[in-house]
């Protein structure tokens, strides 16, 4: 659950972001933990 506040990401942006890494593009990402929150995290 996030806390309160905190940035929701829009249904299309998750949708997207699974779709990447179930791609072979993300063939190499392992392990890692990705937010997916506009950018909100990297502030």
């Amino acid at each position: 659950m996030q806390a309160i506040g905190s940035p929701v990401a829009e249904a299309e942006r998750l949708a997207e972001a699974i779709t990447w890494l179930l791609s072979d593009d993300s063939l190499n990402v392992n392990g890692a933990i990705l937010p997916s929150d506009g950018g909100w995290s990297a502030a």
